[in-house]
C-alpha cells in the first residue's frame, strides 16, 4: 500500500526590510522537509508572491494581492516577519499589502484557531520620533497580545533563523502526532465498566424541544412529517463537538438519547447530561452528589431567568445569572425581527455561563469491574453555555484539570459568542460575586456591545 503524506501550506508575510529573514524562512522549511518527509510522512509547501506563476486575476478589479489573500486563507502556517516597515500600500487601497494579509489571517484565526500564526519582530532600536510604519508595527504587537497570539522578538537575522527552526520543528511534530491532545482528553473522559455489560457503555442525554414550542402544536398529524424529535441548535452543536472528540480518542461505544427515551439500564452506564435546566433526570442525578457538588441550578420561573448557584474554593456561594438576554435585547431591538432568520441577527456579541463537571458514581464501585461509572454534566444557564461547555473541552483541552482517576472535576466557565460562533471561553471558577454582578449590569453590557461594534471596523 502506498504511503500517505500530509501536506501543509505555509505563507510567509514580510515587507522589504527583512529580505534576509525571508530567505532563511524558505531555507528552514526546505530543511525540515528533507528531514521530516519520510519519518513523519509530512511536507511543508511555501506560499509567497515570488513563487506564483504568471497569471491574470479572474476579475477586472482583482489585483495580485487579492490572489495572495486567498492563499493566506488556505494556509495552515502563517509566518509573519516584521522590522520597521509595515508594507507598501497598493493603489486603490488605504492599508498596505502586508496589513491586508495580517487582517485576513486574523479573521481566519477567529473562525479557526487551529491555524498556526508564527509572528517574529526584529528588535527596533530606541527612537524618539518613530515614523508611521514603525508605530503600526508597535501597535500590531499589542493587537496580537489582545487576541492571545504569541510572538517573539529577536536581535539579528541569525537569531531569527534559530528561533524559527526550533518553533517549526515543535509545531509540525505536534500537528502530525496530536498525542498531547489525545492524552488530555483521555484523562478527562474516564469511563467505568459495569459487571453487567451494557451496549452502549456511554449514554448522552439531551432534552428535545417540547411540542408546545414548535410550530402547529395542535396539529394531530404533527409527527407524520418528522423523522426525529426537534433539537435545540445549541444542544446539537454540543453533540457535534462530542462526536469530534470521541472520534479523536477512538471511543465508539456511545449512543445519544433524548430525555424521554433513556434506556432502562442507564444506571449501569456512564452518562453525559446535556442542558441541565431543561433535563429533570439530570437534576435528580445531581442530588446523588449533593455532599460534594459545588453547583446547582435554579430553574426559570415565570419572567425570572434561571441561574447557577456556585461555591468557589473559599466556600462562598455565588448566584450566577446569564447576561445573554441583555445582550440579545440591546442589539436586536434595532434590527428587523420579522420574517425568516437573516445574517444580521447573528452578527452580535453575547455571553453565558456553564458548568463542566465529572463525578465518580461511588455507588457503583462494587458493581464495576474497571473503576466507578461516571456522570458528566455539560450545562449552561442558556443553550449557549451548553454549546460552550463542549467547545471548551475540544478547544481548551490544555486547561482541563489533569486529575487522577477517582477525583471529581467541577468548573464554572464564561462563554463569549461573536459573529455566529463561539469566540472564546475562560474558567471563572474563582471570580468573586461582584464580577458576575458587573457582567449583568446593563451599562457594562452596552459598553461591551459598543467595543464589539468598533472592533469590527478594524478587521
Amino acid at each position: 500500500m502506498a504511503d500517505t503524506y500530509q501536506s501543509y501550506r505555509a505563507f510567509i508575510s514580510s515587507p522589504g526590510d527583512v529580505t534576509s529573514e525571508r530567505r532563511m524562512a524558505e531555507e528552514t522549511i526546505r530543511h525540515i522537509n528533507r528531514n521530516c518527509i519520510e519519518t513523519l510522512k509530512l511536507s511543508l509547501e511555501v506560499k509567497r508572491w515570488e513563487n506564483l506563476p504568471p497569471q491574470t486575476p479572474h476579475l477586472p478589479e482583482e489585483r495580485i494581492q487579492d490572489v495572495l489573500n486567498r492563499l493566506v486563507e488556505q494556509s495552515h502556517f502563517f509566518i509573519l516577519i516584521l522590522f520597521k516597515r509595515y508594507g507598501t500600500i497598493e493603489e486603490g487601497y488605504t492599508i498596505s499589502n502586508t496589513e491586508r494579509e495580517i487582517n485576513t489571517i486574523l479573521r481566519r484565526y477567529e473562525d479557526k484557531p487551529q491555524v498556526k500564526i508564527m509572528a517574529y519582530f526584529r528588535e527596533i532600536p530606541s527612537n524618539t520620533d518613530p515614523g508611521e510604519q514603525e508605530r503600526k508595527v508597535v501597535d500590531l504587537k499589542q493587537r496580537l497580545q489582545n487576541l492571545g497570539v504569541f510572538f517573539k522578538v529577536y536581535k539579528e537575522p541569525e537569531d531569527f533563523n534559530e528561533l524559527l527552526t526550533h518553533d517549526l520543528y515543535d509545531v509540525v511534530m505536534k500537528m502530525r502526532l496530536s498525542s498531547y491532545k489525545q492524552y488530555r482528553l483521555n484523562n478527562f473522559w474516564r469511563f467505568g465498566t459495569s459487571e453487567r455489560p451494557t451496549h452502549p457503555r456511554l449514554a448522552i442525554l439531551y432534552p428535545a424541544v417540547q411540542r408546545e414550542f414548535m410550530s402547529n402544536p395542535v396539529d394531530e398529524e404533527f409527527w407524520l412529517n418528522r423523522l426525529e424529535p426537534n433539537i435545540y441548535f445549541e444542544d446539537f452543536k454540543a453533540i457535534q463537538k462530542l462526536h469530534k472528540i470521541f472520534n479523536l480518542i477512538g471511543f465508539k461505544d456511545y449512543r445519544i438519547y433524548q430525555h424521554s427515551d433513556s434506556p432502562a439500564d442507564i444506571k449501569f452506564m456512564n452518562r453525559i447530561w446535556l442542558c441541565f435546566p431543561r433535563l429533570k433526570a439530570a437534576q435528580e442525578q445531581l442530588k446523588k452528589y449533593g455532599a460534594v457538588s459545588r453547583f446547582n441550578f435554579i430553574p426559570r420561573s415565570g419572567r425570572k431567568n434561571g441561574a447557577i448557584l456556585w461555591s468557589n474554593s473559599h466556600q462562598q456561594q455565588i448566584r450566577v445569572r446569564s447576561p445573554l438576554s441583555g445582550y440579545l435585547r440591546e442589539q436586536r431591538k434595532s434590527m428587523d425581527l420579522s420574517g425568516e432568520w437573516h445574517s444580521q441577527l447573528g452578527n452580535i456579541i453575547a455571553k453565558d455561563y456553564a458548568i463542566i463537571a465529572r463525578f465518580n458514581d461511588i455507588e457503583t464501585q462494587d458493581v464495576a469491574t474497571d473503576g466507578c461509572l461516571q456522570d458528566y454534566f455539560l450545562a449552561g444557564i442558556r443553550g449557549l453555555g451548553t454549546w460552550g461547555a463542549a467547545w471548551y473541552i475540544d478547544r481548551k483541552y490544555k486547561y482541563l484539570p489533569d486529575t487522577p482517576p477517582g477525583q471529581n472535576i467541577q468548573l464554572l466557565v464564561e462563554v463569549i459568542f461573536r459573529n455566529d460562533r463561539i469566540f472564546d471561553i475562560r474558567d471563572v471558577s474563582e471570580e468573586p460575586s461582584i464580577y458576575f454582578e458587573e457582567e449583568n449590569d446593563l451599562r457594562i453590557i452596552k459598553r461591551k456591545i459598543k467595543q464589539f461594534a468598533e472592533s469590527r471596523h478594524i478587521f
